[in-house]
C-alpha cells in the first residue's frame, strides 16, 4: 500500500468513525404506531404492556426482555459490535449498515429470552395461567409483544 494509499483509508476510518459517534441504534419498542396502538382485547398497548413485562407490576413478575438478555448476552452482543465496525474500519461498510446489524443481532437476542424463557431468568407462570391460556410458555400467548421488537438506527 501506498503512502497516499494509507493516508485516504486513514481518513475514511476517522470519518467512519465521527459519523459513528453521531449515531445510534435503539433496539425495543420503539415509539410509533405499533407499540401505541390497542393491541390487546384489554385494550392495552404493546408499549403498556411490555413496560408491565419488563419492570413489573404490583400483579405481574418483572420478566425483562430487553435488559436481561443483553446483560446474559452482552459477550455476544459485544462480538457482534466488534465484528461489524471491523467491517466498516477494514472494508469501508457503511456505519449505518453495521448499526443496522447490531440492532438486528440485538433484536434476536430478546427474541430468544421468549423460547428461552429469559435464558432462565424468568420465574415459572402459574398453574391457572397455564391453564386458562392452554400453554406453559412464559410471556407468550398471542406472541404480539415479541413480533412487535425491533431495532431503529438514527
Amino acid at each position: 500500500m501506498t503512502p497516499e494509499e494509507t493516508l485516504r483509508l486513514v481518513d475514511r476510518q476517522i470519518a467512519a468513525m465521527q459519523q459513528a459517534k453521531t449515531m445510534s441504534v435503539k433496539v425495543g419498542l420503539p415509539a410509533g404506531e405499533t407499540a401505541t396502538s390497542k393491541a390487546y382485547e384489554s385494550g392495552a398497548t404493546v408499549l403498556e404492556v411490555g413496560i408491565a413485562h419488563e419492570y413489573g407490576t404490583q400483579y405481574v413478575p418483572m420478566r425483562s426482555f430487553l435488559r436481561g438478555p443483553f446483560a446474559s448476552k452482552a459477550a455476544d452482543l459485544a462480538a457482534v459490535i466488534e465484528t461489524q465496525f471491523g467491517l466498516v474500519l477494514e472494508q469501508g461498510l457503511a456505519v449505518d449498515t453495521a448499526l443496522g446489524r447490531v440492532g438486528l443481532a440485538a433484536r434476536n437476542i430478546s427474541v430468544g429470552a421468549f423460547r428461552a424463557k429469559g435464558y432462565g431468568e424468568w420465574s415459572d407462570i402459574t398453574q391457572a395461567t397455564k391453564d386458562a391460556k392452554g400453554s406453559s410458555g412464559i410471556l407468550i400467548d398471542t406472541g404480539i409483544l415479541r413480533n412487535a421488537i425491533t431495532w431503529v438506527v438514527e
